[in-house]
């Protein structure tokens, strides 16, 4: 399987199938979001590629750092299992060698062997608790890393949706005019180039679906 297709998985697990040509090169992206033909180049400077290569390392890390953790986790709860059973082999060893040496009574003998097992009963409930929150722990771990992971994917979205109608707001010219960014705070104002023109590529934190303080920021008087 190659990385487009492992990166194509790993949208669809978080939900983002639907996506997927939102995370290509400047002209995929300008093609998925409605310009087509050459408008497709012009706008293909205002969209930035998604670095899949580096979620799919995030990915990796995640899954790594699940099994790594779960084989602590399961291996220190082995040398529990392993240390317990030799601690109950010994008391019960020194119990039994004592009675046939002391000639101690059948009862009292019993009685010492049922609290070493009771003991013994105790520890390994207390083996399975710390084994139990140690895997609680790693899982919530690994869901706090793929909440991370999805929401660099979904934030990908959101931001090409938020520029596509950044663009499509500032009532662009499609022929004979050098593609433009929206330069207005206000989504309904005309922002046109004229021949020869020069603008820059708006700052994306002008952009209401990308920065949640911009209202704030930019009050509507």
């Amino acid at each position: 399987m190659d990385d487009q297709e492992n990166f194509n998985d790993l949208l669809r697990e978080a939900g983002l199938g639907a996506y997927s040509g939102l995370f290509g090169s400047g002209k995929e992206v300008a093609s998925a979001v409605g310009f087509g033909g050459e408008s497709a180049n012009e706008f293909a400077q205002f969209f930035q590629q998604f670095n899949k290569e580096d979620a799919l390392k995030f990915a990796s890390t995640i899954a790594e750092n699940f099994q790594t953790g779960t084989g602590n986790v399961m291996g220190q709860f082995g040398s529990g299992q392993t240390n317990l059973r030799g601690s109950l082999e010994a008391a019960t060893g020194k119990i039994q060698d004592y009675a046939a040496k002391s000639g101690a009574s059948f009862g009292a003998t019993e009685k010492q062997m049922r609290d070493v097992r009771e003991k013994s009963s105790t520890t390994f409930a207390d083996l399975m608790r710390r084994k139990d929150m140690g895997l609680q722990a790693v899982e919530q771990q690994r869901g706090r890393e793929q909440a991370a992971l999805t929401s660099l994917l979904s934030g990908q979205v959101s931001s090409v949706y938020g520029r596509a109608q950044d663009i499509y707001a500032g009532d662009p010219v499609f022929k004979d005019v050098a593609p433009m960014a929206p330069a207005g705070n206000i989504y309904n104002q005309s922002t046109k180039q004229a021949p020869g023109q020069t603008m820059q590529p708006r700052n994306p934190f002008d952009n209401p679906l990308i920065n949640p303080n911009y209202y704030e920021q930019n009050p509507i008087s």
